[in-house]
């Protein structure tokens, strides 16, 4: 199994998985297909889930997300935590805008739906 890196675009994340189980969305989310940009991460999870590692450290890192990549990413999380992983060993970091309370509210309906913590974390810079 490889390691997975998909450059990010103006309409989608930067995609870092690697096979230790640190995993990344970085960017904005707006796919014209999600289908078609989610496939291959699906794909890619579902053979980290057959010999998957001792944890997970999923980061979420989206500026902006729309309606079907929402979908797309609650399946992903979803199927994280199917992992066969023991749930204490799988963090899941969603990382929002300070500025934009949508972006915090879906993390605290992530973390609702999926009733798997979810670190809340702002974006903000200390300087």
């Amino acid at each position: 199994m490889a390691n997975l890196f998909i450059e990010k675009t103006k309409k989608t994340p930067e995609i870092t998985f690697l096979k230790n189980g640190d995993l990344n969305f970085i960017g904005c989310c707006i796919p014209e297909d999600a289908n078609a940009f989610f496939h291959p991460l699906m794909l890619w999870l579902e053979d980290f889930c057959a010999n998957p590692s001792n944890s997970i450290n999923l980061v979420i890192n989206l500026e902006y997300i729309n309606t079907s990549s929402t979908t797309h990413i609650l399946k992903f999380l979803k199927r994280t935590i199917e992992t066969g992983i023991e749930k204490s060993m799988i963090k899941i970091v969603w990382k929002y805008d300070p500025e934009d309370e949508d972006s915090y509210e879906q993390g605290e309906m992530f973390q609702k739906i999926l009733k798997h913590p979810i670190l809340l974390v702002s974006n903000q810079i200390k300087g």
